[in-house]
């Protein structure tokens, strides 16, 4: 029972604040036309990795619709290196202070209590929220993907929505000579990408099974490289011991870009749900997704190569905290045969 409070907490608060965003955007909305060009535009987007990448096509839409407004993006500087390089955008924030002058769009596709406050003062001639899309979205039967939301965000001020979005992460010729060099210096030809950390210990499958995995991987003939942040460096080790065969950990060891351009060179990716597995959905390979307790019509990879596995029970979502089933949490539901039969499908269509 207390797990459940938490969680209706948790709910409640979001909620709350969703409502006080909705509230705000019709007060500053009031009889104003969204069909003029904008000058200035401030883009909130405090959010993770994955968050991130799933905002990427909808800059670009925004670019061709907004082409001569100068695009300003406030962000978590974990993220900054996902889009530094990216030309839809002329500035990149991660420091409130930094935010100078008036805004005459704001467009909100992640924020906190801190920039309402701050949109509320700064009397923008438009402002674009979530919240909004988030309730009509449910009362128009449920979940649609963040991609196709960030879209529904943007709606008002662009002239052409594209039917089906396309990931992209612009690649700098720089990281692409570093992933052809990685490839080169450790002798790979043919390998699977893995990432087997996450955020939070929900969402992270066996190690044990991983390491299933990777030798049923290397009987086919294909090599491993272990992919993550510093973070993830211990759990890498702890299965690269237990391998009968040497795997590649690069984890900590290259930028955020710098993984999506070695992406590009792998036949597969497989691990958690995680920013890694978005990213690798950029470079147009084939990404399998394994879920606990996130919810898969909104963040499974997006792409046409892109699939997962997913044992949805009653109490999904949750708060990926406080789970209900501590010692059997749901993404070890997923079995080592489901993950080697959809390898096996994934391979045949690559």
């Amino acid at each position: 029972m207390g797990l459940k409070i938490h969680y209706y907490i948790a709910s409640y608060k979001e909620k709350a604040y969703y409502l006080f965003s909705i509230i705000l955007s019709a007060w500053i909305n009031r009889r104003k036309k969204t069909t003029h060009p904008f000058q200035r535009i401030l883009i909130v987007k405090l959010d993770e990795i994955g968050d991130m990448v799933t905002a990427l096509p909808a800059f670009e839409v925004l670019r061709r619709s907004q082409p001569n407004a100068h695009i300003t993006l406030y962000c978590k500087s974990v993220v900054k290196n996902i889009v530094v390089n990216d030309p839809c955008l002329n500035e990149i924030i991660c420091d409130k202070k930094e935010l100078h002058g008036n805004y005459d769009l704001i467009i909100d596709l992640r924020s906190n209590w801190r920039m309402l406050w701050f949109a509320l003062l700064a009397r923008p001639l438009l402002r674009l929220e979530r919240g909004k899309i988030r309730y009509q979205n449910k009362k128009s039967g449920g979940h649609k993907h963040d991609v196709e939301v960030n879209l529904q965000i943007m709606a008002p001020v662009l002239t052409d929505i594209p039917e089906k979005a396309i990931l992209r992460l612009p690649i700098t010729d720089e990281d692409k000579a570093f992933a052809a060099a990685f490839c080169v210096q450790n002798k790979l030809t043919s390998f699977v990408l893995f990432h087997i950390g996450a955020r939070r210990e929900t969402r992270q499958w066996l190690p044990a099974r991983y390491v299933a995995i990777a030798e049923y991987l290397h009987q086919k003939g294909l090599q491993v490289v272990l992919a993550g942040g510093p973070e993830d460096a211990p759990l890498n080790n702890k299965v690269i011991e237990q391998l009968s065969f040497p795997a590649i950990d690069i984890a900590g060891k290259c930028t955020l870009s710098q993984f999506a351009a070695i992406a590009k060179h792998a036949k597969l990716f497989v691990g958690n749900e995680s920013g890694p597995m978005h990213l690798a959905a950029t470079a147009n390979i084939p990404v399998l997704g394994l879920f606990g307790p996130g919810i898969t019509e909104t963040f499974s990879p997006y792409h046409d190569k892109g699939t997962f596995i997913h044992h949805k029970l009653d109490c999904n979502p949750c708060d990926q905290i406080h789970c209900v089933r501590p010692n059997d949490l749901c993404i070890n539901l997923i079995t080592v045969d489901e993950v080697q039969q959809k390898i096996e499908d994934l391979l045949k269509q690559s």
